[in-house]
């Protein structure tokens, strides 16, 4: 009798599953269903709940065609939800970006910093898990700032914060990579939770020609691409979650 009452309740339990899955199944709407509701309920796209310019919305069409393009999925949704977090972040700044010197006592700290790692290449770490940003022969070499970044984030969040406007909360001292030739990174957005405000420093570099640098290529608040070559010394502000950017030569 137990054995039975077990072998009933066994099913009676497979029979709710059941019913379940079937009830969750039927309760699932088509594509074109979840889209219509969308719009019911008052959302828009593009959203229009900041003053882009026509030239932006332009460029943002454009670039939704091409990604829409991409055959494959996996690759397809990567550069969605990037573009759609470009999209939609607030901006805190006319043009997105800046390019200003950087303070001369941080520069000669990092720079000294630089060299030493230089001076004992052999033993500096590569870089891991980067490669789906970065490509190029070679990782990247990597100097280790150790207290030295937190000093310098410390020191460099007041002028971000003169930059952009806004009281900041210092996130990330990332430390000095050393790119090797050959190198490119993909265009990307940074993560918004920790890069919304961020700078880049050019600590020093060394070019097979001087007259063919490596810009950094980023765009403004209107969708424009612009390549920015830094010197050693200068920096670049930028809203990086927001801008589109990378390396791409």
């Amino acid at each position: 009798s137990n054995q039975q009452g077990s072998e009933n309740m066994k099913m009676i339990i497979l029979l709710l599953i059941a019913l379940l899955q079937q009830q969750c199944v039927g309760e699932r709407v088509s594509e074109n269903e979840r889209v219509r509701l969308w719009h019911e309920n008052g959302n828009v796209w593009p959203p229009n709940w900041q003053d882009d310019t026509p030239e932006y919305r332009e460029a943002m069409a454009k670039r939704e065609a091409e990604i829409m393009s991409i055959p494959g999925a996996d690759e397809r949704w990567e550069n969605w939800m990037q573009f759609v977090q470009g999209y939609m972040l607030p901006r805190f700044t006319e043009q997105g970006f800046d390019v200003v010197r950087v303070p001369p006592s941080i520069h000669a700290k990092l720079k000294k910093a630089v060299d030493e790692g230089i001076a004992n290449w052999d033993n500096l770490r590569e870089e891991q898990q980067v490669a789906d940003s970065i490509y190029g022969p070679y990782n990247p070499k990597f100097v280790d700032l150790g207290p030295l970044a937190q000093e310098v984030i410390k020191e460099m969040r007041v002028l971000h914060e003169q930059w952009s406007g806004l009281q900041l909360r210092a996130t990330s001292a990332y430390g000095v990579r050393l790119y090797r030739n050959g190198s490119s990174m993909v265009m990307h957005n940074d993560k918004p939770q920790t890069h919304v405000i961020s700078s880049i420093m050019h600590i020093a570099h060394e070019y097979d020609n001087d007259s063919e640098p490596w810009p950094i290529e980023i765009e403004d608040h209107n969708g424009q691409l612009h390549a920015v070559s830094l010197k050693a010394g200068e920096m670049l502000f930028y809203e990086s979650a927001a801008c589109l950017h990378g390396r791409r030569q």
